[in-house]
């Protein structure tokens, strides 16, 4: 579907992948299918998911959750979709915040040299926003 019903289909949908994470607990396979579905996805789509998603969420997080988060994060897409919000449902506030808490010098979460390196670049680029 395209258009504006298109979207309108999708963000439904998305609502109820954010639905299925917090309510019933089935964050890391929403990951994986938003993540299967990042590459189709409009960019405002990608900032009402991260938005949904991130904002009711605080540590502890699983590494399990951050790895699969951080590999949504790099990917070129969500940060052109970040770049381009608007304040009022920015998910950037909310990607800071789990960027600052993620991407400690210690990496208790086990990610990638390349990874961190590379979220705590995109921590540096938002955080001063």
């Amino acid at each position: 579907e395209s258009g504006t019903a298109g979207v309108a289909y999708r963000r439904a949908m998305l609502g109820a992948l954010v639905f299925m994470a917090h309510r019933c607990g089935l964050v890391l396979p929403v990951l994986g299918v938003f993540a299967s579905q990042l590459p189709g996805l409009d960019l405002s789509l990608i900032r009402f998911f991260l938005h949904r998603m991130l904002s009711p969420i605080e540590p502890p997080f699983s590494a399990a959750f951050v790895v699969s988060l951080a590999s949504i994060v790099c990917h070129p897409k969500v940060l052109s979709a970040i770049s381009s919000s608007s304040l009022a449902s920015s998910p950037v506030p909310a990607l800071v915040e789990f960027l600052g808490h993620t991407t400690t010098w210690a990496n208790p979460y086990g990610l990638p040299a390349g990874t961190l390196r590379r979220l705590r670049e995109i921590h540096e680029v938002f955080s001063q926003q």
